[in-house]
């Protein structure tokens, strides 16, 4: 049986994705299977998707318990930041 990260990676070497587009990283690493590389993608499109990426990505058990902390730390930080700070302090 073929699962998706192996149809991802020889789609990925015949067509890789455009390295100056974020969401191309973020596609790729998701269908390869590589979570945290989806994350430090994603960071660089939205510090919002980041963090909730993290969060689904930590209730799937798809990433270690606490990685999703550093993420949703930068969006608190963001929202803070960005003179929010009700949201900023009531994310979790």
């Amino acid at each position: 049986m073929i699962i998706i990260s192996q149809i991802a990676t020889d789609v990925i070497i015949d067509m890789p994705p455009d390295p100056t587009d974020p969401e191309d990283m973020i596609h790729a690493a998701l269908f390869s299977g590589q979570m945290e590389e989806a994350l430090r993608q994603s960071l660089h499109l939205d510090c919002w998707l980041s963090a909730h990426f993290a969060d689904l990505m930590e209730a799937l058990e798809l990433i270690t318990s606490g990685v999703d902390d550093e993420y949703v730390l930068m969006l608190t930080l963001f929202l803070y930041d960005s003179q929010l700070p009700i949201l900023g302090r009531d994310f979790r």
